[in-house]
């Protein structure tokens, strides 16, 4: 399903009803949406193992402007600010309230703009493995857990401006089984819808030059970010 927020359709996906019955009544539960990794990447990532999450709450799978099945927009809204605002815009649209954001990989990133511009919107904000680090560090410990050619394969693709397929097939081969113990699948990946030139627009943008703590994401004032306990 695609919803327009303004000129720009964003494709999401839902598993799990919002009211379930519940003896004489229904019951509302609450609304988790779900943010991929990337940039470039798409929902597919989530599933099929994050829609257990359904047995608890309603779990709404979306893809970034640019990415997966939504709309592409243009390179200068290939940004966190936009892709912040586009996530409380479908919230509006959708007549989502206080979601539970959960932000993975890149998706972190986009879940923390989006605290940082709407403080009061969500209800919690999860962060999965979005990484805090360098491109040359974060290649030398998948050399240290899969040995040289991981090494090669995580430089090719992590510290290039410009990854190519090769490079993302490379990586993938390499250093995707080490991101867990539990067993690799590779139709995982194979499924998903790889948009390159957004990965390489923000590598060679905001990547690696945002920080939340100086700055808003809407503009370059310096200011402290400060979120509460009921926000984290």
């Amino acid at each position: 399903m695609r919803i327009d927020i303004g000129g720009m359709r964003i494709f999401f996906d839902v598993e799990g009803a919002k009211l379930r019955p519940d003896g004489p009544r229904m019951r509302e539960v609450p609304t988790m949406v779900l943010l991929h990794g990337g940039p470039g990447g798409d929902h597919s990532a989530f599933k099929p193992h994050y829609g257990r999450l359904a047995d608890i709450a309603q779990v709404v799978y979306i893809d970034h402007r640019g990415q997966g099945r939504s709309d592409r927009g243009t390179p200068e809204q290939w940004n966190l600010a936009q892709w912040a605002d586009d996530l409380k815009a479908f919230c509006d649209a959708t007549e989502i309230e206080r979601p539970i954001v959960l932000g993975l990989s890149f998706g972190g990133f986009v879940a923390i703009a989006y605290a940082t511009r709407y403080p009061d919107h969500p209800s919690k904000l999860v962060l999965c493995c979005t990484r805090a680090g360098r491109p040359e560090r974060e290649a030398a410990v998948f050399e240290r857990l899969g040995g040289k050619q991981a090494g090669i394969a995580a430089r090719g693709f992590l510290c290039a401006e410009v990854p190519d397929r090769d490079a993302l097939r490379e990586f993938i081969k390499h250093c995707r089984p080490l991101y867990s113990h539990a067993p690799y699948d590779p139709e995982k990946d194979a499924r998903q819808l790889w948009k390159l030139d957004v990965l390489s627009a923000f590598r060679n943008g905001e990547d690696y030059t945002f920080d939340y703590l100086l700055q808003s994401c809407a503009n370059s004032s310096r200011r402290e970010i400060k979120l509460n306990d009921a926000q984290l």
